[in-house]
């Protein structure tokens, strides 16, 4: 949490252009790596099933098609 709040403030106070280059990498990261975060969510959510887990829960686990 603390680490949290310090990035916050860092944040808060950073131009926008660093910060929209940063969102810009996270989004290709994200479109790259897309193939492999569907692969391990479904894992993720087969897991959950079988812990037995309530069907509200894996489906805030599901990744947003």
């Amino acid at each position: 949490g603390r680490r949290a709040r310090e990035a916050s403030r860092l944040m808060s106070r950073a131009h926008s252009g660093p910060k929209d280059q940063a969102l810009r990498a996270a989004a290709a990261a994200i479109r790259r790596e897309a193939s492999h975060l569907k692969t391990a969510n479904a894992l993720d959510l087969q897991a959950a099933r079988a812990a037995g887990h309530d069907a509200a829960f894996v489906d805030r686990l599901a990744l947003a098609k």
